[in-house]
């Protein structure tokens, strides 16, 4: 309750609800509700007038006075809701201005029904009618137009959006109405602002809010929103509420349509973030139901939902409205009252014969007729789309109503229903009729509108998809009103061939019935006019024609589709001759290719023999010319080709068909088409290869190459030097010509020099063609039609495509008897298409790579060299990124025993040189890219280069080589490393044989030339990483003269990094410098090298004290690449001070330094791996006693286990045990006390780490203990005592039970895709076990009771609870690492059962407790037998967990994943097969269970009969 202030005056109530009663001309209601939002609050203002009758803001004065008024609450509820629903405030000016259009009115309502109780609100709104208030509401926001002003506070001007949204109040509303009313200003510290902030508390106001439609929609369903879930019972606990509020929205069918269809429609017109708006749907549906619910009459309700809601739900669902969780909602309403009602009525009108019994085609027509007369009705209001609108939205809309009619419709048999549906739709939005004369009638001067086209393809693209069909009589008139087939041939339109495509997918028939033949010929007409006049829908030309191949095929007719085939190819050679009829989409190749694969699949041997014998008879008889000539001919054509079985082949054969084919073919003096002729001999030859040697067939060979050296060598006038025309149907003939010598020269070979000068000539055409003046533009790709757009460019990528596929070989022979220039016109093709800016198609430059990617290059050496000479010694200047690029690439392609010795020097140095003469235009992201390419692969050849000869031997040469490196990009280490790798390749093979003169003298001459050139440095270059490298190859070398200048260079080296660090202050510097120096001055652990060691233990401690406050201001004020530089300098002191010596008194400092590098920046992977890096050497150096100290102190800062011990110091410990050394001989008295010593500290450090495993607070510190753990079991076994063995097993127990460890699983502890996160914790803890059984197995002797109780916690895991079956009361079973119900995967159940075989079927080695010692193949026969009679004992308390997790743990609902299960049948397997051999150990296990479990363990013995034991 509002607190009662007894200082102020008490005013009567009367005085204020008069005021807010007040219907005065000036006061507009919106003006009165701030008094009753201060009403409402407690926080009241009277005001004292000067007049009665006239009371405006300006002759007011406010005093703040208590109130008491009862039942306020309700009094204002029915002022609210009474007013608001007579409110008709209105100017000439703003015609539509009311306060039922104000968010803050309906924000207001909502706080007051929060602050009341359900009861009194109810009936307050049943009173004044709320449902009414809403409609009315939803239809004062349809009636403001876009264009005209809007207002809804007094005296502001409206806006409104620029989009269209309409806005309500251009300011904030409630600064104007909360000033206007009296209350105070909003900016002061009195009342007025207090109850300002009071009103935003109860969320009354909201910041920086302003009106809008959007808010409005909003705000109207919160208040809808809350009253449902207030019914519902989501809001309070008293059952009489939702009783209550249940009759508020009791309604008529029209006014819920109403409410329903007016917000939906308002929610269009919101731009903006409409969130808000489309999450009150909900709501509004709920309006609806309500209203509808109890009606009986589902005609009313449906037509009332068909009037006021179907074009409202359209267009939601045409819009990006229809992707919110409220779509399946109003999809259901369409289908239940629109399209259920109409399905219903359809099948109850049922016409009965004279007999009383209907006929199956009556009751279908019938059905069909009612159903679009019922639908037409309910789909009236869908006219009302504007014909304007969006393709899109249109196209959306009528698919999501007809995907949800064949929802609903599929409750009733037959197709009629969805054509029914479909022509409906189609009818009263499109205005199209699809059944009946109409679109038969249609004319070619009558175009379909593209917009319908479009909407008609995406239907039928939706019955499509869901795999329902329609009549072809449906279909033919679609696709001719739809389609755009042309009527006549020439004629060409733009034909929808999508319509095509989808009406021959659903019916087939729909082309080839018998009514629609003129359709068929209408089609293939367009196919033959469109494959020139609409290039660019080639692809979908080619679906279509596939597409009725498979459909004749599939109705056993290919001789249908080979008739008029027959025929198209007669027109349109009697039209336009050859070149038509070889250009056009019938002769093409993929076509072509299409029929002959599935010849025979349609016809069967005797078939094809009796086809060929037709054509071939009707050949002879038209005398091979004319145009059904050339038809037959190229069938005849397509049928050989198709012929693939051997009995085919045969039967043409021995039959003499073949014979009698090459004889006619052959003796064609003037044939329709000397193209498709020799194809068909060919063809022939092909199939009968005995026809070869045919003295017919020489002259088809000397007449092709006749006319290929006729054709290719006049491609240009000497006299005017212009080109000649060659037509694509001569080209085609010299392609096909070449083929045929190609074939005969691989068939017989016998090689014919002169077809290899005709390739090259080509080749050579085809460079000439692409870089004469005349055809500078000309492109060279190939998009593959060989009858299409060929000149000699692309004639040249033709014939080098067609060699390279399947000719090889052939060229090979070739080239072995006359090498030519051919792999020189290939790479300057190659070269020419690097710089063509076409992207599309077959050019030089992919057949080049398909070449390279085969393995038959590498086959053929003459080629495989030729290819490699001609790229390395190309003229083409490879100032192009580009071409440079593909001149790497190939060399890397090639595989190093593929490359002669000399061709592999001369690639060396080709790319040593191109390295310093290469300036590249290209952006550097590119030129990064090469440089990586070109000194990997040199790398790469210099594995087997010679290192004394090429430029890259001049010892000059390779330092300026590794000087390029300083002026890369950015710090590649990739291409440092590649240069690395090749400098000590070279350094390498001169230390191989140094005592030769020339190496001895190369190395001498390297180590001058480095020490002249970091003599004269000025920064760290390249060129010390060079020196660095000598040093590390030919320190301790024994020739004099190579030692004593390895001796001076480390001097040089040595000398300058001490200089420049005692001066430097520049971090980079300092970075760079550190790692050399270190390296230089430890090259040499010798006595010697002393007092080096000391000074750079003291420059180590300078420097650290010089950085040491540095780094402290480093986190807050240095840049990122800054602190870089003081990782890299906190990362050379580690290094640095771990290759000091250490003693015992040095020891710990070092190790705190390390803490400290590790701690400083954890996030820096690649540093922190280089600081351990460094202490990992350190401890594989340390002396004894060092190492003593340092392993006892680690362990000392680990244990016991705290939050406060980072994962450091675990990481440490775990590099110190896996550098420890092995256990001193006994014998040597004065390593016994250090062997002792260390003995100790190990076995106490294992102890300690049992103790913390279960303590462990994350997962990293987790899994390093148990690395630790499996480093002593396995590396140190000297180490392990029997209370070690006793505790491992202990502390494993604990870790796999409900006490272990409770840290959450990550997914980097999985080491495999299959694997979860939790198997990156179980599959450690099983192998520790499993070391345990393998190595220390003698001490498990006695501890079998820990070991069985381990092997029952580990199995648990393994089992689940599905979640649905989870309750309060089961037992806690798994750790608590282990959260996900399926977290452990068959991964984890192969580790466990890898457990059980060890333990059932040890291994020889691991159960004889005496080594060293020979023993016969009895004894071990008999200790693996007493070690399985040992295990037969324990084993059953194994079984009978298993089976007891099945069936009574947690009520019996564990389950185990199937995966799980068949990775752990072998691990059952195993425990069978021991207890097996030991009798009574099969009647424990059935002892201690109950009859359930036995039966299941009856089950489980007999599959293990079955398929677990051996035969």
């Amino acid at each position: 309750m509002p607190s009662f202030d007894p200082a102020l005056p008490v005013t009567k109530t009367t005085d204020l609800t008069k005021k807010l009663r007040s219907r005065d001309a000036g006061v507009t209601l919106l003006s009165l509700l701030p008094i009753a939002e201060d009403l409402l609050l407690n926080d009241t203002t009277t005001t004292t007038t000067t007049s009665a009758s006239s009371i405006t803001p300006s002759d007011e004065t406010c005093t703040t006075t208590n109130i008491h008024f009862p039942r306020k609450e309700e009094w204002l509820l029915e002022w609210t809701v009474q007013r608001l629903r007579e409110d008709t405030d209105s100017s000439p000016e703003a015609p539509y201005t009311n306060s039922r259009l104000s968010c803050r009115f309906w924000r207001f309502l909502l706080v007051l029904l929060q602050r009341m109780d359900g009861v009194t609100s109810a009936r307050g709104l049943r009173k004044h009618g709320f449902l009414q208030l809403v409609e009315k509401t939803l239809g004062d926001c349809t009636a403001v137009k876009a264009g005209e002003e809007w207002v809804v506070a007094a005296g502001s001007g409206s806006k409104r959006d620029v989009e269209g949204d309409v806005s309500m109040g251009g300011d904030d509303v409630t600064d104007s109405s909360v000033t206007e009313s009296g209350s105070g200003s909003p900016r002061d510290g009195g009342d007025g602002g207090r109850s300002r902030k009071r009103r935003r508390m109860m969320g009354l106001e909201q910041e920086g809010g302003k009106e809008s439609l959007g808010c409005l929609l909003g705000e109207m369903a919160k208040v809808v929103k809350f009253l449902q879930d207030t019914a519902a019972g989501k809001v309070g606990l008293d059952t009489k509420v939702s009783g209550s509020i249940i009759p508020v929205f009791r309604g008529t069918p029209e006014v819920g349509g109403q409410i329903l269809g007016g917000y939906l429609h308002n929610l269009l017109r919101v731009t903006g973030d409409k969130e808000e708006a489309v999450n009150g749907i909900e709501a509004m549906i709920g309006v609806w139901r309500g209203c509808v619910y109890g009606n009986g009459d589902l005609k009313k309700t449906s037509t009332a939902f068909s009037k006021t809601c179907l074009l409202p739900v359209f267009e939601v669902l045409a819009t990006d409205i229809s992707r919110s969780e409220n779509s399946d909602t109003l999809e259901k309403l369409v289908a239940e009252y629109i399209f259920t009602p109409a399905l219903l009525a359809a099948s109850s009108t049922v016409p009965k014969s004279k007999f009383g019994v209907s006929t199956k085609h009556s009751a279908s027509q019938a059905i069909n007729e009612a159903l679009q007369t019922e639908l037409k009705t309910l789909l009236e209001p869908l006219k009302g789309i504007p014909k304007s609108a969006e393709t899109r939205d249109v196209g959306l809309g009528l698919n999501n109503l007809l995907r949800i009619a064949i929802g609903k419709s599929s409750q009733f048999s037959g197709s009629e229903t969805v054509e029914a549906i479909l022509e409906v739709l189609l009818s009263v939005i499109l205005d199209v009729r699809i059944r009946g004369g109409d679109a038969a009638t249609s004319s070619s001067d009558s175009l379909f509108p593209e917009r319908d086209a479009e909407i008609i393809a995406s239907m039928l693209n939706l019955i499509n998809n869901a795999g329902l069909s329609i009549s072809d009589d449906i279909l033919r008139n679609i696709v001719t009103l739809a389609a755009n087939l042309p009527f006549n041939r020439g004629e060409a339109p733009e034909v929808r061939w999508t319509i095509i495509e989808l009406a021959l997918t659903l019916d087939f028939d729909t082309f080839v019935m018998s009514q629609s033949t003129s359709l068929l010929g209408r089609l293939v007409s367009a196919l033959s006019d469109s494959w020139v006049a609409q290039a660019a829908s080639r692809d979908a030309l080619l679906r279509v024609v596939t597409l009725l191949l498979n459909g004749f095929l599939r109705a056993r007719d290919l001789d249908g589709f080979l008739s008029f085939w027959l025929n198209e190819l007669n027109d349109l050679y009697t039209i336009g001759g050859e070149k038509l009829a070889l250009s056009s989409i019938w002769t093409s190749e993929n076509v072509v290719a299409s029929v002959s694969n599935v010849i025979e699949r349609g016809y069967s041997a005797p078939r094809i023999e009796k086809l060929t014998t037709s054509y071939l008879d009707s050949l002879i008889q038209l005398g091979g010319s004319g145009g059904l000539a050339f038809a037959k001919m190229f069938l005849l054509d397509t049928l050989l080709r198709g012929v693939r079985r051997e009995e085919t082949e045969e039967r043409l054969k021995n039959g003499g068909t073949l014979l009698k084919i090459f004889d006619m073919a052959t003796e064609i003096e003037t044939p329709a088409s000397a193209v498709v002729i020799r194809q068909l001999i060919f063809r022939v030859v092909q199939l009968d290869s005995t026809l070869i040697q045919a003295e017919k067939y020489g002259k088809v060979l000397s007449g092709s190459l006749e006319l290929l050296k006729e054709e290719v060598n006049l491609p240009m006038k000497k006299s005017s030097k212009k080109w000649t025309s060659t037509s694509p149907t001569k080209f085609a003939e010299l392609l096909f010509c070449l083929e045929v010598l190609l074939h005969h020269m691989d068939t017989t070979k016998v090689v014919n020099s002169e077809v290899g000068t005709v390739i090259n000539t080509i080749l050579q055409n085809g460079v000439a063609y692409i870089q004469s003046k005349a055809a500078a533009d000309a492109e060279e790709n190939w998009n593959g039609e060989i009858f299409v757009g060929l000149n000699w460019a692309k004639f040249a990528v033709v014939v080098l495509f067609a060699i390279t596929k399947k000719w090889l070989s052939v060229l090979a022979q070739i080239e072995t008897a006359s090498p030519s220039v051919y792999f020189d016109s290939f790479v300057t093709l190659v070269h020419i298409s690097i710089r063509s800016a076409a992207t599309t198609g077959l050019s030089a430059r992919k057949v080049w790579y398909d070449m390279l990617n085969s393995t038959i290059i590498y086959e053929l050496p003459i080629l495989r060299d030729q290819c490699l000479n001609a790229i390395i010694s190309s003229k083409a200047v490879p100032h192009d990124n580009t071409w440079y690029n593909l001149y790497l690439e190939t060399i890397a392609k090639f595989p190093l025993e593929a490359i002669r010795m000399d061709l592999r020097e001369q690639t060396k140095d080709s790319i040593f040189i191109l390295n310093f003469t290469t300036s590249l235009n290209a952006p550097d992201s590119e030129k990064l890219a090469l440089a990586r390419r070109e000194r990997s692969l040199l790398a790469r050849l210099m594995d087997t280069a010679r290192t004394n000869s090429g430029p890259i031997s001049d010892p000059k040469k390779l330092v300026e080589w590794f000087g390029k490196l300083d002026n890369t990009i950015e710090d590649d280490s990739r291409q440092g490393k590649a240069t690395i790798a090749t400098a000590k390749k070279i350094l390498h093979r001169a230390m191989v044989d140094v005592e030769q003169q020339h190496n001895s003298a190369y190395l001498v001459k390297l180590a001058k030339e480095l020490y002249s050139t970091i003599s004269k440095t000025k920064q760290v270059s390249s060129t010390w990483t060079l020196a660095l490298c000598f040093l590390r190859e030919c320190w301790g070398c024994t020739v004099e003269e190579v030692k004593e200048e390895s001796i001076n260079l480390r001097s040089k080296v040595i000398a300058k990094a001490t200089k420049w660090l005692e001066k430097s202050t520049e971090a980079k510097l300092t970075a760079q410098l550190l790692p050399i120096y270190a390296e230089a001055v430890f090259l040499d652990q010798g006595a010697g090298n002393a007092e080096l060691a000391l000074q750079a233990q003291k420059r180590c401690a300078k420097l650290l004290e010089q950085w040491l406050p540095v780094w402290a201001k480093s986190r807050e004020s240095a840049t990122l690449e800054e602190q870089a530089h003081f990782q890299d300098i906190l990362v050379g002191l580690v290094g640095l001070r771990c290759q000091c010596p250490q003693s015992v008194g040095t020891i710990e400092p070092t190790i705190a330094f390390v803490i400290f590098a590790l701690e400083y920046s954890p996030e820096l992977a690649s540093h922190k791996a280089s600081v351990l890096d460094h202490f990992t050497r350190m401890a594989s150096r340390l002396p004894s006693k060092a190492f003593s100290k340092a392993i006892t102190s680690i362990s000392e800062s680990c244990f016991p286990i705290t939050k406060e011990v980072g994962q450091d110091y675990f990481l440490l410990l775990q590099i110190l045990l896996k550098g420890t050394k092995k256990e001193p001989n006994a014998g040597e008295a004065t390593a016994e006390s250090n062997a002792n010593n260390i003995h100790d500290t190990i076995a106490k450090i294992y102890s300690s780490i049992c103790l913390a495993l279960p303590k462990s607070t994350t997962q990293e510190t987790f899994l390093t203990l148990l690395d630790c753990l499996g480093t002593i079991l396995k590396d140190l076994p000297w180490a392990i005592i029997q209370f070690s063995i006793d505790e491992t097993l202990s502390a494993l127990t604990i870790c796999a039970s409900p006490s272990g460890p409770t840290f959450t699983p990550s997914a980097s502890a999985s080491t495999a895709s299959t694997e979860t996160p939790a198997d990156g914790i179980y599959i450690p803890i099983t192998r520790i076990l499993l070391a345990i059984l393998l190595g220390h197995r003698v001490r498990l002797k006695g501890r079998y009771h820990l070991l069985i109780t381990l092997l029952q916690s580990l199995l648990r895991p393994l089992f689940t609870t599905p979640s649905h079956l989870l309750k309060k009361s089961d037992s806690q079973i798994h750790p608590p690492w282990l959260h996900s119900p399926l977290a452990l995967s068959s991964a984890s159940s192969r580790a466990y059962t890898r457990l059980l075989t060890t333990l059932c079927d040890p291994p020889a080695s691991t159960v004889s407790s005496k080594k060293n010692t020979p023993t016969s193949t009895m004894l071990l026969t008999s200790h693996t037998n007493l070690a399985r009679k040992e295990v037969a004992r324990y084993i059953p308390y194994v079984m009978m967990e298993f089976i007891h997790l099945q069936l009574n743990r947690n009520g019996g609902r564990m389950v185990m994943e199937k995966g799980v299960r068949e990775a752990l049948t072998q691990g059952v397997y195993a425990m069978f097969e021991v207890m097996k051999a030991e009798e009574g150990t099969l009647k424990i296990v059935s002892a201690g269970l109950d009859a359930q479990g036995r039966v299941l363990f009856k089950r489980m013995w007999e599959e293990f009969g079955k398929f677990g034991v051996e035969k």
